[in-house]
């Protein structure tokens, strides 16, 4: 992963914490936009950890840069900003994760691990206003269930960001197939190209993200006695 924050002493913490984690691995660092561009520019990572107000702007503009990558980091936004139009501005941008650095060390690292396997981090308070925005009917997305299983497998896949090419690492099958499944879904889901098929397919994730994190949400609060 690589970290984008202005501040020394908190790169510092930040280097000392994701050192006690065996699994996770911080092989750069940037202390403004303009580090952080050449750095998505040259350095390959999964996971791009980054303050919002950085010294020479918004650090949500690396987002669309990370976009254009060939191989597009998961964004987590940890900052100081902890207001929910930050978060709400954080998750419209494209970031998977949005926590506060006055959270504590365990709750970064969940954090962390969820961006990395492709599963959204977010305050519960805006969890439950994005499921308000998403969960409502929306007949774009109705199509869906004429998918075959792998058809949802590969739409899935598209919704996590990845490529053709690591879509077909990942189910163990050709490019050449996995564009023949994304094919089949525009005819089904009646979309005129691939840019429309994956925006559904981001929007189809986001629901089932959002659905499964208030479900562990509601698991995870103490029992009343």
């Amino acid at each position: 992963m690589a970290i984008v924050d202005g501040q020394p002493v908190f790169r510092l913490g930040f280097r000392a914490l994701i050192a006690n984690e065996p699994d996770l691995h911080l092989i750069a660092e940037a202390t403004n936009l303009g580090q952080a561009q050449q750095l998505l520019a040259a350095t390959p990572f999964d996971v791009l950890v980054l303050e919002m107000d950085l010294p020479d702007g918004n650090g949500l503009d690396l987002l669309a840069a990370g976009a254009g990558t060939p191989r597009p980091p998961r964004a987590l936004v940890l900052t100081g900003l902890n207001e929910d139009p930050f978060a709400l501005a954080a998750v419209e941008a494209g970031a998977l994760g949005f926590v506060g650095k006055h959270e504590p060390a365990e709750v970064i690292i969940a954090a962390i691990r969820q961006v990395l396997s492709h599963r959204t981090h977010l305050p519960s308070r805006i969890l439950a206003r994005l499921l308000r925005q998403h969960t409502g009917p929306d007949p774009d997305l109705r199509g869906i269930g004429q998918l075959s299983t792998r058809e949802k497998e590969v739409f899935s896949l598209l919704g996590e960001g990845l490529t053709a090419k690591e879509i077909a690492r990942r189910l163990a099958m050709s490019v050449h197939t996995v564009d023949t499944h994304r094919e089949r879904m525009k005819r089904k889901l009646k979309v005129s190209n691939g840019a429309a098929l994956t925006r559904q397919a981001v929007e189809w994730r986001l629901r089932y993200d959002l659905a499964r994190q208030a479900d562990f949400n509601r698991n995870e609060r103490p029992s009343q006695v």
